[in-house]
């Protein structure tokens, strides 16, 4: 935590998107990713998470980004 209020990590998400039918290669995702957390205000929370998807062979997200952010408002 650099400071009060901040957070920062690393992210891995392994998924099998498609577990009812036996395929090679599997349909697996691997995406690493990085999480930045702030909390301005009590009760609020802002995340913004910063993922890419390992390239494999004939996968159209390949090589893709995300950014994604979730503003939570606690009462």
């Amino acid at each position: 935590m650099p400071t009060q209020g901040v957070e920062f990590g690393p992210t891995f998400e392994f998924m099998d998107r498609d577990t009812a039918t036996r395929t090679d290669p599997a349909d697996t995702v691997l995406r690493p990713g990085f999480n930045a957390v702030w909390f301005p205000v009590p009760y609020t929370e802002l995340n913004v998470l910063w993922r890419t998807y390992l390239a494999r062979e004939d996968r159209a997200e390949d090589g893709s980004h995300e950014v994604i952010a979730f503003l939570h408002i606690f009462y």
